[in-house]
């Protein structure tokens, strides 16, 4: 089912000044746009269907850890309703709440599952015999958040991951080649420039122990900047980059942002929460200065957080495109935007209230008064006008009709008009089951708050409209 937001807001229509941020001129073509999941609090088809929604092409969640020789079911599962929609999982290698060491006992089965899961799903993989255009696994980010070493830090920690990294990406590397004669894209695990050990000093501690080795291929950074907004999230990036390029074995990995977004709700480690309206006014900032900056600074991908919100009293349940209810907000459209997908509709009514002046509803709008007087008892209809907006046709009091067009604001001559309305159209009934305010009582026949009350006799027409 479709989802559809009640919230009014406004698209910005103010860009990033990219300029002063000396942004490069052209987006790079490779890069490519994904969402994270919302730690299974929706199901996983619903979460697809939003995403193939999005524009995305990407979906970043942890693959299920199940051991060597374990059951694969549940990443089966994940992996074949992605490509049923086209869409590729870059996957989270992770296991537990500590990266291994050498000692673990777990260590060599790690390595073995990495190369199963690899054989499975990377390209040439088992997996995908006998499938017709397949999307096979082509990165794979080991751990999450490696430099958040906790309140009891084990010694070293920096040189722990760069060690369990070299070993992941020896595994991984060599799975690769064995089913498709060629290397994969291996990750470093997703730095928080925010919280957590400072990436110059994480990184220079892995380095030392094989986590920027050649397996190695890139590294992928969460450049959260809740008090700096998009050009602290563009400073993040770039001094990441600067610095990558300074290493000898850096220079050549590419970056992939695997989080970055603004949390309307919840408790945050620094600055502020953003409205639903400024949350969107910071995805259009930030994903245009990624978009422009991604081939200077060799960025492959950028996964917004998250898809959809799941609530709790911290950001991180408060950073979705879907709201808890599953209404879009404002952000949504604006990853569209982003992403060139076809625009979710808005949802259009025109009614008669009991003002006896004809009203309108857009779920980006809101409710409008046109102080239009109708013939009582009458029912607009209304329908998409070529070009975006709607037209509304009513009867006036004196029995003649006109059409009021949605994007003139006005009435707008020699166009037909018609009288009966849409009762059939069947988003009528999403009408009244998402925006009810306009009936004097709920579906469940309770009284509540109204904005307008449907005039005695009369149906709204609803309609959808791009």
């Amino acid at each position: 089912m479709k989802r559809r937001s009640i919230h009014r807001w406004l698209l910005p229509a103010a860009l990033f000044a990219l300029a002063l941020m000396g942004a490069s001129a052209a987006p790079a073509s490779a890069l490519t746009f994904g969402l994270n999941w919302d730690g299974n609090h929706t199901s996983t088809e619903e979460l697809l269907n939003d995403t193939q929604a999005s524009g995305a092409t990407v979906w970043h969640q942890p693959l299920q850890y199940t051991g060597p020789g374990g059951d694969w079911t549940g990443n089966d599962e994940l992996v074949e309703e992605a490509w049923a929609r086209g869409i590729t999982i870059l996957p989270t290698l992770q296991t537990g709440e500590l990266f291994l060491v050498p000692t673990d006992p777990e260590w060599e089965g790690w390595g073995t599952w990495v190369r199963e899961a690899v054989e499975r799903y990377g390209v040439n993989g088992t997996f995908w015999e006998g499938k017709v255009n397949p999307a096979p696994i082509t990165a794979w980010e080991v751990w999450n958040e490696p430099n958040i070493v906790g309140d009891e830090p084990r010694p070293a920690e920096a040189e722990n991951y760069g060690a369990f990294l070299n070993y992941s990406a020896e595994a991984i590397q060599a799975a690769s080649l064995a089913r498709s004669g060629a290397p994969t894209n291996v990750l470093f695990g997703s730095i928080n420039t925010q919280v957590g050990e400072a990436f110059e000093a994480f990184l220079a501690g892995a380095a030392t122990t094989g986590g920027l080795s050649p397996n190695v291929t890139g590294v992928a950074i969460h450049p959260y900047a809740f008090a700096a907004g998009a050009a602290g999230m563009a400073a993040e990036i770039t001094s990441v980059r600067e610095y990558l390029d300074a290493l000898p074995e850096g220079v050549g990995k590419t970056l992939w942002i695997t989080e970055v977004g603004w949390p309307t709700h919840g408790h945050v480690p620094a600055g502020e929460t953003a409205s639903e309206e400024g949350a969107a006014t910071l995805l259009t900032e930030s994903l245009e200065w990624v978009k422009a900056n991604a081939e200077a600074d060799r960025i492959e991908n950028v996964d917004w957080y998250n898809l959809r919100d799941f609530g709790g009293p911290t950001w991180d349940g408060w950073s979705g495109l879907i709201d808890q209810d599953g209404d879009y907000q404002p952000a949504w459209y604006a990853f569209q935007e982003q992403t060139g997908a076809e625009r979710s509709g808005d949802l259009w009514a025109a009614f008669q209230a009991e003002t006896g002046t004809l009203w309108l509803y857009s779920t980006t709008g809101g409710y409008q008064d046109t102080g239009l007087p109708m013939m009582p008892g009458s029912s607009p209809t209304i329908a998409a006008q070529p070009g975006g907006g709607a037209l509304v046709s009513f009867q006036n009091p004196d029995g003649t009709t006109a059409t009021y067009s949605t994007r003139a604001g006005a009435i707008v001559a020699g166009l037909p008009a018609q009288t009966q309305p849409s009762n059939e159209n069947p988003l009528a009934t999403a009408f009244k089951a998402y925006i009810s305010a306009i009936w004097p009582t709920s579906d469940a026949g309770g009284a509540f708050e109204t904005t307008a009350h449907l005039a005695p006799g009369t149906v709204p027409s609803v309609d959808t409209v791009p």
